[in-house]
């Protein structure tokens, strides 16, 4: 089932094409998204280092579309929110605005985000 939301740039997309071909039990990793959810598809997740903290695992990565950094993401591992640094601010707002598209509804958008183009990543479902 998929909910109906008007994103921010006015366009009414209910699909979740992407989200219904993730396996079941991969699907509980990902929150489900509210809009059109094949925007993921246009990025990837390139994990860097990871490791254990005593709250749970610190990691960064660098995203990219297509073969251009957007932005690196770090979690201190903490509890915390995600760090962003843009590399290229006109390519990060337009991740932002993806994002925007895909969890309208959402607090942490950009989070809800990554989680799910990390997954696809993942899996392979990206383009390159």
């Amino acid at each position: 089932m998929t909910t109906q939301s008007k994103s921010k740039v006015g366009k009414n997309k209910t699909t979740c094409v992407v989200f219904a071909k993730l396996p079941k039990d991969i699907q509980n990793y990902v929150v489900k998204p509210q809009g059109d959810d094949t925007l993921v598809l246009k990025y990837t997740f390139n994990l860097g280092k990871q490791f254990r903290t005593n709250d749970g695992f610190a990691w960064n990565a660098k995203i990219k579309l297509g073969n251009k950094i957007v932005c690196e993401v770090y979690n201190r591992g903490d509890g915390g929110s995600n760090l962003y640094t843009p590399v290229s601010k006109p390519l990060f707002k337009t991740l932002e605005q993806d994002a925007e598209v895909v969890y309208p509804d959402s607090y942490e958008a950009l989070d809800c985000f990554l989680g799910f183009v990390d997954i696809t990543t993942q899996l392979k479902l990206n383009t390159k």
